[in-house]
């Protein structure tokens, strides 16, 4: 999952599902003999790194992270008490969340991406299609994967041209002819 997250987009309601702590980046793997890793930072907004990071969504565990420099997709990265390579191969596809709270503030009419996670879409005649089950982007564009009621997840882009609308409980979809 790369990027998508944090982005914003305008929608004109409320998602009742939020998450508590909200994905930042995954740390991509180790670099070098002293302890550095290479991270994926899915935020525009480096400065969300100046307070200890999550490793999941649920539990307390933390770690402090700094920034040392950024080559293409990746940030160069230091961990504290982590100084050698044996320690950083083992956090390798760890995942880093913030609390909800540690977010910029949201417009009245903006959400993130991964508050539509669990909600049902709809084509325009109102036929259920299934529901949001993940959002990703792999390097094009964000997808929504949609998983329909006893068949194969699909990823639908996220765009105007696929998602008409956005309500409180649900998303208005046209879906390409090809699905």
């Amino acid at each position: 999952m790369r990027g998508l997250c944090l982005y914003k987009r305008a929608a004109h309601f409320y998602i009742k599902h939020m998450t508590q702590r909200i994905l930042i980046g995954k740390i991509a793997s180790s670099h070098g003999v002293k302890g550095l890793v290479k991270v994926d930072f899915y935020a525009e907004d480096t400065s969300l790194l100046d307070q200890a990071v999550y490793t999941s969504e649920k539990d307390n565990k933390t770690l402090k992270i700094k920034l040392k420099s950024k080559s293409k997709n990746q940030y160069l990265a230091e961990i504290e008490g982590i100084t050698d390579k044996n320690s950083s191969d083992t956090l390798k596809g760890t995942q880093l969340y913030i609390e909800r709270d540690m977010m910029p503030e949201l417009d009245e009419d903006e959400f993130y991406l991964i508050d539509l996670i669990g909600l049902p879409c709809f084509d325009e005649q109102g036929q259920e299609v299934g529901t949001v089950t993940a959002v990703q982007n792999f390097g094009a564009s964000d997808l929504l994967e949609i998983k329909p009621k006893g068949k194969e997840s699909f990823y639908l882009p996220y765009s105007d041209i696929c998602v008409k609308d956005i309500k409180e409980d649900r998303l208005i979809v046209d879906l390409p002819e090809y699905l």
